[in-house]
């Protein structure tokens, strides 16, 4: 069956796109002024055109009466990206197209072989600036969320304890299992691996201490922490960029609900609360599974592993693990809701800034911890 043709014309200031449609064959025929100034008339009328209707498009450059190479520059992206045909019967443009294949050749090549000092800086330059923008983003909203607290301490009606308690449930409570686990199972291999080395110099006594010291001071905060910022952390941080995308926080804001006050501070404080409690419990399954490798593979008797641990462990053992517990806790909230509020209103970018999220807040923690362990080695403890 033969196909009429058809005409459709869109209409701009200077401008004229005829698209002459024959049955799968599509022709966009280009008139007028394709120039710097002219071309934001044109590209919605290209945008609407969609490859897969047609088996083949030809754009047609012949009637073009003036053409820069920003014109020349968008007919030859939409000729790529509509797989088209570029007719060219105006033989005095036809340099212009030339010098535009010449400049993506090139621009091709540079980004897959240009290794160049030049590119390197260039790379650094943009991780530095990229850096430093985030970093003042990042202490404006430490900023308010001071004010926030600051409002909330002056009235403490206005905070949400519902919500609070709702986060430390989920944050605190629901980790207990995972976290519990995860530091019985560290403890046990810590003492087997202990055992197996101290035995070479007959020091195997000092197992517990060296499972004791190492689990109070570090291994157990640490744990908590990249535990909390991978489970917990995340789902803040997705769910304010899913309640941001489908723009509940602008109705929020609509409403006269701050959104720092109903959704980050209770999130931030849930966190500071929960991270001490879940610390000291990791505390503790950490020393069970320890002492639990110890009674098995040195068969030492249980009196004696809870009196090593009473003599091993001193206040500052356990205080030097724990006092790092709350700031942790602040810095995983803070980054989460951070990057929560920074979702673009896409899928793809909560999954990025959910991702990003994670891995600075865990970053950051080791960052501290060793500022940490710096400082109380300077002081002796």
């Amino acid at each position: 069956m033969a196909h009429k043709a058809t005409n459709k014309s869109f209409k701009t200031t200077k401008i004229f796109l005829d698209l002459t449609n024959e049955g799968r064959n599509l022709t966009l025929i280009c008139k007028g002024e394709w120039t710097i100034c002219q071309l934001e008339f044109v590209v919605d009328q290209l945008e609407h055109i969609n490859k897969k209707n047609f088996f083949q498009i030809i754009i047609d450059t012949s009637q073009i009466n003036i053409l820069d190479i920003s014109g020349a520059w968008l007919l030859s992206q939409y000729q790529q990206k509509l797989n088209a045909r570029l007719l060219n019967e105006n033989k005095k443009f036809s340099q212009l197209f030339s010098l535009i294949q010449n400049l993506k050749k090139n621009r091709s090549l540079n980004k897959t072989n240009n290794f160049s000092l030049t590119s390197i800086l260039e790379d650094v330059g943009k991780s530095l600036f990229s850096f430093y923008k985030q970093s003042c983003h990042l202490l404006d909203f430490l900023g308010h969320i001071f004010v926030s607290l600051g409002r909330s301490i002056r009235q403490p009606k206005t905070f949400k304890w519902r919500a609070f308690l709702y986060h430390v449930e989920h944050v605190g409570i629901h980790a207990l299992p995972i976290i519990g686990l995860t530091t019985l199972l560290i403890g046990i291999v810590l003492a087997y691996m202990g055992a197996i080395q101290l035995r070479k110099f007959g020091a195997e006594i000092y197992t517990l201490d060296l499972v004791a010291i190492s689990i109070l001071r570090e291994i157990a905060i640490i744990l908590t922490a990249v535990m909390i910022a991978g489970r917990s952390g995340s789902a803040f941080t997705a769910q304010i960029g899913t309640m941001k995308m489908n723009e509940e926080i602008d109705a929020l804001t609509a409403m006269g609900i701050r959104p720092m006050r109903s959704l980050i501070l209770p999130r931030i404080a849930a966190m500071v609360f929960v991270l001490p409690l879940v610390t000291f419990y990791a505390d503790i399954m950490g020393l069970i599974g320890g002492g639990l490798m110890a009674s098995l593979y040195l068969d030492t008797p249980l009196s004696q592993i809870v009196s090593h641990f009473q003599l091993a462990i001193s206040k500052w053992h356990f205080w030097t693990g724990l006092i790092k517990a709350p700031l942790f806790g602040f810095v995983i909230g803070m980054i989460s809701c951070y990057h929560g509020l920074s979702v673009q209103h896409n899928a793809e970018s909560i999954g990025q800034h959910t991702t990003r999220s994670v891995v600075e807040s865990i970053f950051l923690v080791i960052i501290l911890d060793a500022f940490f362990a710096v400082f109380y080695g300077e002081l002796g403890i």
